[in-house]
């Protein structure tokens, strides 16, 4: 689980020590809100960029799953349109 990310390279280590000293005392709650799914959200959609120093928006994310939802709903299109098909006798 991850409970809190760092951004960037370089970093102080009361960014890291104040996060690890919440969790090891038991005070690390877990957030429901808009603001804490979001930064899950940013979190599997981004990826840092060491050259500007900042992260970006990962677009192959979005692509990889209209790709995936499209083969699937093709493949299920294909079947349903099989199974209702009536059956053909050889000669």
């Amino acid at each position: 689980m991850i409970y809190r990310q760092i951004y960037g390279e370089t970093f102080e280590l009361p960014m890291l020590v104040g996060p690890l000293q919440e969790l090891l005392s038991g005070q690390a709650s877990r957030e429901t809100s808009v603001a804490g799914v979001w930064t899950k959200v940013k979190l599997f959609c981004t990826v840092y960029d060491p050259a500007a120093g900042r992260y970006r928006v990962n677009y192959s994310l979005f692509v990889e799953i209209f790709a995936g939802l499209s083969i699937l709903i093709g493949v299920a299109w294909f079947v349903i349109g099989q199974s209702r098909r009536p059956p053909q006798h050889r000669v």
